[in-house]
């Protein structure tokens, strides 16, 4: 059976979903840091194509996902697995230099945002945001590693318990505060029967990617009446038990059933 192309993602960021893997084990902690978990992922309705943002409104890739912020630190964990089963953080900058400017909401979307110019820039009102007014907006630059994801990101305080993030031109996060207890993976973890879900549950990487896979797998209204996409299930499911405790093996499986369900 011919099996579908797996979906390529846009930016550097979304890029490392597919093909860099992370730490088998949550990263170490910023001192004095603010973590974030991302609750919505935005697309501005006047733009056509991926450039600005992420492929879908509340991408399962992303939300589910922390944002940690240090007084000189920031890493952005957006786990996910990639062929060689090597670990790496997919996105962390140690040397952050951020500036503060108050600005309208509006101008900031249009400056981060890169739009055709043939197409109006995006408002506070079309990206969901609510009414324009002034916020206290953060720059960051990160030294050392230009290239980083986190290099060129802004955010905005909305609310005591809500922020904005912009990852360059990659796209637009609404973040809440991070759950004092990690969020799990969505099933009883005590009621786990086999070896790849005792993993799922004692990983944090394999827990956040396995909410992705279930809330795509939910979306996805093809998965019950495509019977190739049933058949890749199935291989999915059997490929994933055959893992076993092998972390690495377990989440390349997730992450490719994963591209398959966001087509």
């Amino acid at each position: 059976m011919k099996r579908r192309a797996q979906l390529a993602l846009p930016g550097a960021l979304l890029a490392g979903l597919a093909g860099i893997a992370l730490a088998k084990a949550a990263p170490a902690a910023l001192p004095g840091a603010e973590h974030w978990q991302v609750v919505h992922t935005f697309r501005d309705p006047a733009v056509s194509n991926v450039q600005g943002a992420f492929l879908a409104k509340d991408d399962p890739r992303l939300v589910g996902r922390e944002l940690v912020l240090g007084p000189k630190a920031v890493q952005i964990n957006f786990f996910g697995f990639g062929p060689n089963g090597s670990e790496a953080n997919l996105d962390a900058c140690s040397r952050v230099v951020k500036t503060n400017k108050n600005t309208r909401l509006s101008t900031l979307l249009t400056a981060k945002l890169q739009k055709p110019t043939t197409q109006p820039g995006p408002t506070p009102q079309n990206m969901g945001l609510g009414r324009d007014r002034v916020v206290l907006a953060t720059q960051y630059r990160c030294q050392g590693t230009p290239y980083s994801g986190v290099n060129g990101m802004a955010t905005a305080r909305l609310g005591p318990n809500l922020l904005l993030a912009i990852l360059d031109d990659q796209g637009t996060l609404l973040l809440e505060p991070w759950p004092v207890k990690g969020p799990g993976p969505g099933f009883d973890c005590s009621a786990a029967a086999s070896s790849d879900l005792a993993r799922i549950c004692r990983n944090a990487a394999l827990t956040s990617l396995y909410r992705s896979v279930a809330t795509a797998a939910a979306r996805n209204r093809s998965l019950a009446t495509d019977p190739v996409l049933a058949t890749l299930q199935k291989e999915y499911l059997t490929k994933r038990a055959a893992c076993g405790t092998d972390d690495g093996c377990i989440g390349r499986a997730m992450s490719e059933w994963l591209g398959y369900l966001m087509q």
